[in-house]
Parts: structure tokens; C-alpha cells; sequence
């Protein structure tokens, strides 16, 4: 096999294999995406009921609303970018 030859190949299975890790990383980041909107969506009901309870208390408003956003960023730190930044192994 010529050196051309070779450099053909290689550059084929390079290409292959970039091609299932960005199919791997997109399966990745859609599976952390569903946790997340799941995650959010259901803190979010849990606190428009416990607005109901606490009859819309202004302090009760902030803490849910400070709730809400802490779990959308730790969702989206703990499902999304730590798995997206893990080192793909050949």
C-alpha cells in the first residue's frame, strides 16, 4: 500500500470516528436536556403549589423563585456540562 494510500484511509477513520463522537456527545446533551426541563418542570409545579398553600407571601415568592433558579443551574451543571466535558476514550 502507498504512503497516499494509507493517509486515505487514516483520514477515513478519523473521520469516522469523529463522526460517532459527535453522534455520542449529541445523544449526551439531549438525554442532559431531558433531565433538566424535567427537573425544572417539576420544581416549578411544586412551587406553584406551594404558593397556593402560603397564599403568594412575598418571602415565599423569593425563596421559590431563588429555588427554581438554583435548580435549573445545578440540573444544568450536573447533567448537561459535567458529562459533556468528560474525555472521550477511543
Amino acid at each position: 500500500m502507498r504512503e497516499s494510500e494509507k493517509r486515505q484511509v487514516q483520514n477515513r477513520i478519523s473521520d469516522v470516528v469523529r463522526g460517532v463522537r459527535w453522534r455520542w456527545r449529541v445523544r449526551l446533551a439531549l438525554r442532559g436536556l431531558m433531565w433538566v426541563v424535567a427537573l425544572t418542570a417539576g420544581v416549578t409545579f411544586l412551587a406553584a403549589i406551594g404558593l397556593e398553600r402560603a397564599r403568594f407571601d412575598a418571602d415565599t415568592v423569593i425563596a421559590l423563585r431563588v429555588l427554581t433558579w438554583f435548580t435549573l443551574l445545578a440540573s444544568t451543571m450536573w447533567f448537561l456540562v459535567r458529562p459533556l466535558r468528560r474525555k472521550v476514550t477511543d
